[in-house]
Parts: C-alpha cells; structure tokens; sequence
C-alpha cells in the first residue's frame, strides 16, 4: 500500500468518525426533546420511539446532516410529518380529535368555536357522501359491525366494508386540510 493511498484511508476513516460523532451529537443533543414532542402529539411510547427513530435514521447519512441548517426545526418539522404520515395511513387515530372530544382543556370561547368548525365541517363531509355510503357509514358510528350493518341493508358484508372504506378514503381527503390544522394546533398546544 502507498503513502498517499494510506493517508486517503486514515483520511476516509477519519472523516467517517467525525460524521459518527456528528450523528451522535445531534441524536444525544435532540432525542429527549423530539420524542417527548412525538409522545405528546401520539400518547403512546412505542409509537413515539417509532417514529423518533424514522426521523433520525436518515440522518446518519452525513450528506442528510450537512443540509439541515437548524437542527432542531428541521427535526420537530420531520417529526410533525411522520405523525402525519402514520395517521393518513390511519396507523393511529389522531389524538388531537380525542382532545378536542374530551374537552380536557379550558373550554374558552375560541376553542368552542374551533370546536363548532370542526364538527361542522365533519358533518358537511358526511352529508356530501353519496347515500348509500353515508347510511352504512352512519351505522358503523352508532357502533354497528359490519355484519351487522350488512343484515339491516341487505347489502353483502364485502359491500358493507367496501363503502366503509370509501367512505373513510372520502372524508380523509375532503378534512385533510382541518386535520393538518389541528395537528399543528394541538402540537402548540401540547408542547
């Protein structure tokens, strides 16, 4: 081996533990806080280990780190995006509905406002579901299964799910943007 390829390695070796110990840093530096925003926009450890550890695998790549200019905006701001992520993907349902169900806070007159728009909102979207779709899916919020449901409307009980199913996929779509509100709201909120 030659001087220079030598000095190449010690060089490659080196710049590789100063990016280990960059990751480390930042991972020693920001973990508590990220996850403690996790847990609070998910009340559930497992979850908010889960998607702490999403946000920072990525940035073991040094080329990742090298981008991010504010460390701890960039992280909370991927954490924020993984919650997002996990409840389109409806892993979770969004804990900042049950806050705002459970009214577990001072229910000030624009909270009861925000509140009304909420449930307003819902209820537009609901009512704009095509009828069949809006009966079976008004049937499974009373607590009916879908076997249940299938029985009272004569439809199949694949049907039944199917609508379910359209009916979720619709409702996400017409509430993402209060949904995404909320969230941010809720992540003020509780942080």
């Amino acid at each position: 081996m030659s001087h220079t390829a030598a000095d190449n390695s010690t060089l490659q070796k080196k710049t590789n533990s100063s990016c280990q110990l960059s990751f480390e840093e930042l991972y020693d530096k920001y973990w508590s806080d990220i996850y403690l925003f996790a847990y609070n926009l998910l009340r559930d450890k497992e979850l908010a280990k889960d998607v702490v550890q999403e946000v920072f695998i990525p940035l073991i790549n040094a080329e990742k780190r090298e981008k991010i200019q504010q460390p701890r905006a960039f992280l909370m701001q991927a954490v924020k995006y993984q919650v997002y992520t996990l409840v389109r993907a409806e892993k979770v349902r969004l804990k900042a509905f049950e806050y705002l169900n459970h009214s577990e806070y001072d229910n000030s007159t624009e909270e009861l406002l925000r509140e009304k728009e909420l449930q307003q909102q819902l209820e537009l979207s609901v009512d704009s579901l095509p009828d069949k779709c809006r009966t079976i899916f008004q049937f499974k919020q009373d607590g009916l299964t879908a076997k249940a449901i299938a029985a009272l409307t004569g439809n199949s009980q694949r049907t039944v799910e199917h609508q379910l199913y359209i009916a979720t996929k619709k409702l996400r779509c017409s509430l993402q943007d209060i949904i995404s509100s909320v969230l941010v709201t809720a992540s003020f909120l509780l942080w």
